[in-house]
């Protein structure tokens, strides 16, 4: 049996590889972390959240994770002062291979905040498929420090949405668990967006699916369905890596 080559490999795990090399199209994966910085903002830890896309092919990890422990963070303050701050880290990257043994990676976005812990996907309304509706909900939901659901609503720069889609996203929520950022040891509570997409294509299914990405227009930030952008979060990424090739 021949060795798959490490291009191969990474586009296998992730269903984009065509049947020849020279057809491989790029992909885009999103990746997530949980990142413990000191007071200075240097990375001290770092942990894959969750099911990765390429946890098949850990070099990619293990090259992303290298370069971000060389990034700079704003941190969390107590008392007007910087101090150690746990968060989350959001990263959106296109998987680029040259049809030989290397793959490039160029990071698209990288974003920090709160995390997600437990997601229940909704589930399309019968009658709202029924009636043929069809549209994005876009949700900011509150959580508290232990991570429980607080509130949540349609986001105010959200486009509209029938009422059925709305109610089911919020529904879905919850039922979620957030993992809340912590500044000097005590978790914070806060707010996060999240985008649901329901489209006729799921008539075979009464999950909803597939890609749903919205940009938030006053910060230009992007967040797909299943992830969570934190509205103010308390640590910020000071190093510029949008569009950085690894």
């Amino acid at each position: 049996m021949h060795k798959l080559s490490l291009a191969m490999l990474v586009l296998t795990s992730v269903a984009a590889i065509t049947a020849a090399a020279d057809e491989i199209k790029p992909i885009t994966v999103h990746l997530s972390w949980r990142i413990a910085l000191d007071a200075q903002g240097h990375v001290t830890q770092i942990d894959a959240t969750g099911k990765q896309p390429v946890d098949k092919v850990p070099q990619i990890r293990a090259r992303l994770e290298k370069e971000i422990r060389g990034w700079r963070f704003g941190t969390g303050t107590v008392n007007g002062q910087p101090a150690p701050t746990d968060t989350g880290l959001q990263m959106t990257a296109t998987l680029l291979t040259n049809g030989k043994d290397s793959v490039e990676i160029h990071i698209d976005q990288a974003s920090t905040g709160v995390s997600l812990a437990h997601v229940t996907p909704p589930h399309y309304p019968p009658n709202a498929v029924m009636k043929h509706e069809t549209g994005q909900v876009v949700l900011r939901i509150g959580y508290d420090a232990a991570g429980k659901v607080t509130s949540a609503a349609l986001d105010p720069s959200a486009p509209a949405a029938p009422s059925a889609l709305v109610k089911a996203s919020i529904t879905a929520v919850q039922t979620w668990a957030f993992q809340p950022e912590t500044v000097g040891g005590h978790a914070l509570a806060g707010y996060a967006i999240t985008p649901f997409c329901y489209t006729l294509a799921q008539f075979a299914s009464s999950h909803v699916e597939g890609k749903c990405d919205w940009k938030r227009p006053d910060t230009a930030e992007s967040v797909g369905q299943g992830q969570a952008l934190a509205v103010n979060p308390a640590a910020h990424l000071q190093t510029d890596v949008s569009g950085r090739a690894l």
